[in-house]
C-alpha cells in the first residue's frame, strides 16, 4: 500500500495559510470551507504524487519539528538532472527518486550544474592531412550545409520546441529537488544529507563523470552512507586514466551497481570484487503509478507511434512503409538532437502524418500507452512499451564512436523479457499484431527486480565500514 499524504489530523494542527496548496506542483491540493467557513487543505489523491513538499512547506509541522535535530534518513541523488531535456532520463530520476521516498526517506534530488570546458589539442600531421581528403572536406562541408538549412529551415519551428522544453521543465520541477551547484561549491551540500546516491543513466560515462558524481567533496567525511544504483557507462571500453580515476574514487562506496551487465564485469576486474547488474529504476515502479502520470488520450482513433533519438534515414523511410502497409496513421515527436535538445533536425523533416510538437513528460507516456504498436531506438520507449503492454518493434542505434556502446542496455532487457525477436532485423517491420505474451515476459524478469529492489532497500540501510 502507497504512503497516504496526512496535512492534519486535527484542525488545531492546521492555520489554513494554503502554503501547501501554493507549493504543490501537481495541484492536487484545493481549500474547502468546513462549516464555521474557515479554510482547510484536502488533497486529491489521484492527482498526487507523493513528493511531500507540502509538508516540508507547512509552518506548523516546522514549529513542531526540533530544528536542532539531524534527520538521518535525508537522501541525495545526484545524476542528470540539470536542464535534461530527454524523456527518458527524466523518467529515471522521478523514478529513483519516487522509489527512494516510498521506502520511507526524504528524498531529493542534486541539482548539479557540469561545467563543461573545451580542450584544445594540437593535431598531428598525419591527423592534419587526413582531415583535408577529398573525402574528409566532403562530409565536413556537407555538414556545414546541413546545419545552415536546419537554422533556416528550424525557424518555423522554435515556438513550438520552447513549449515542449517549458512542459518537461515543469515535470522536471515538479520533482523535489535542491539548490543549484557546479564543482565550486557542491561541497556544501554534504552536510544535507546523510546517504548519497550516484543514480542511474550515464553519469558515469567517461568524459562525462567527474568529481561530482563520484562524491569527491566527500573523501575524509565519516558517517555517510555513499552508494551507487544502476549507474551507467555506455563504452565498450575504459581508458587508463578513467580507470585510475574509479578505482580511486569508489573506494569509499559502501555499495555498488551498475546498470548494464556488460559494465559490471568490467568494474568487477578492476576494483577485484564482485559488482551486481541492477535493472534501470523505472521498471520498479508498478504500471498504475505510471499509468496516474500519463495524460488523456492525444490521438482519436488507431495509430503507431515512432520514437527516434537517431538520425537514420533508412529507419523512418522502413516505419514510414510499414504505417501505410498497416493503413495506420503515424505519429511522431520529430527534432530531438542529441537525445537532449529540441531543434529542428532534417532527417525529421516530412516524417509522420502527425507531428507533435508540445510534448511533455505527460504527453509522452499518454502516446505510448494508447499506441496500436510502438516503434523506437530508445530503451525508455522500450521499457514503457512493456509496462504499458503495447505491441512494439526495436531498432539498434548507430554510434559515431566505436567505444560507445548504445544497445546493450535494450539486448539486456528484452534478453530479460524474453522478447530478443523484437528487434528489427532487415528492412522490413513484420507486423502490429500483439503476438507478445506480457504474462509470460513479466515472470521472466520478476526475480530480476526483485534482486534489484532488494539491492536498494540494503543499500540505503549500509554503511561502509571503516
Amino acid at each position: 500500500m502507497e504512503e497516504k499524504i496526512i496535512l492534519y489530523e486535527d484542525k488545531k494542527d492546521c492555520c489554513g495559510c494554503a502554503a501547501c496548496a501554493s507549493i504543490c506542483p501537481q495541484n492536487a491540493i484545493y481549500m474547502e470551507e468546513d462549516r464555521e467557513g474557515f479554510l482547510y487543505p484536502q488533497i486529491n489523491e489521484q492527482k498526487c504524487i507523493k513528493c511531500k513538499r507540502c509538508v516540508k512547506v507547512c509552518p506548523v509541522k516546522k514549529q513542531q519539528e526540533d530544528k536542532s535535530a539531524v534527520d538521518t534518513d535525508r537522501v541525495g541523488i545526484i545524476t542528470l538532472y540539470y536542464e535534461n531535456n530527454n524523456y527518458g532520463g527524466m523518467a529515471q530520476a522521478y523514478a529513483l527518486w519516487r522509489l527512494i521516498n516510498d521506502l520511507g526517506y526524504d528524498a531529493e534530488l542534486i541539482t548539479y550544474k557540469r561545467l563543461v570546458k573545451s580542450q584544445t589539442v594540437k593535431a598531428s600531421l598525419i591527423e592534419k592531412i587526413r582531415r583535408n581528403t577529398i573525402k574528409s572536406l566532403t562530409v565536413r562541408y556537407t555538414k556545414k550545409i546541413k546545419n545552415v538549412l536546419e537554422k533556416k529551415i528550424g525557424k518555423n519551428w522554435e515556438d513550438a520546441l520552447r513549449d515542449r522544453t517549458k512542459r518537461l521543465k515543469e515535470f522536471r520541477e515538479s520533482i523535489p529537488h535542491s539548490n543549484t551547484y557546479t564543482m565550486a561549491n557542491i561541497n556544501e551540500c554534504a552536510s544535507q544529507y546523510s546517504i548519497f546516491v550516484s543514480g542511474s543513466d550515464q553519469i558515469w560515462k567517461p568524459g562525462v563523470v567527474d568529481g561530482a558524481f563520484v562524491f569527491s567533496f566527500l573523501d575524509g567525511i565519516p558517517d555517510k552512507n555513499i552508494f551507487s544504483y544502476a549507474s551507467s557507462v555506455a563504452v565498450t571500453t575504459f581508458p587508463d586514466e578513467y580507470q585510475r580515476f574509479m578505482k580511486k574514487e569508489l573506494t569509499k562506496y559502501s555499495a555498488i551497481s551498475v546498470r548494464e551487465e556488460k559494465n559490471a564485469a568490467q568494474f568487477s576486474d578492476l576494483l577485484g570484487y564482485k559488482i551486481v547488474n541492477v535493472c534501470d529504476p523505472t521498471l520498479l515502479l508498478s504500471p498504475d503509478q505510471w499509468q496516474g502520470l500519463a495524460a488523456a488520450r492525444q490521438i482519436d482513433g488507431s495509430y503507431i507511434f515512432a520514437y527516434l533519438l537517431g538520425n537514420e534515414r533508412k529507419h523512418r523511410k522502413i516505419i514510414q512503409e510499414f504505417a501505410k502497409r498497416e493503413k495506420k496513421i503515424l505519429v511522431t515527436i520529430p527534432h530531438i538532437k542529441g537525445g537532449n535538445q529540441f531543434a529542428f533536425r532534417i532527417e525529421d523533416w516530412k516524417f509522420g502524418d502527425i507531428q507533435m510538437k508540445s510534448v511533455g513528460m505527460e504527453e509522452f507516456f499518454s502516446l505510448i500507452k494508447y499506441a496500436d504498436c510502438i516503434v523506437t531506438d530508445s530503451f525508455h520507449a522500450t521499457v514503457f512499451s512493456y509496462i504499458f503492454e503495447r505491441p512494439f518493434w526495436v531498432f539498434e542505434r548507430i554510434a559515431k564512436d566505436k567505444n560507445v556502446e548504445m544497445n546493450s542496455r535494450i539486448y539486456d532487457l528484452l534478453g530479460r523479457l524474453g522478447l530478443e525477436n523484437r528487434i528489427i532485423e532487415g528492412f522490413k517491420i513484420e507486423g502490429v499484431v500483439n503476438d507478445i505474451n506480457f504474462d509470460e515476459a513479466r515472470r521472466r524478469i520478476e526475480p530480476y527486480l526483485q534482486f534489484s529492489r532488494s539491492y536498494l532497500e540494503k543499500a540505503l540501510k549500509n554503511k561502509k565500514s571503516s
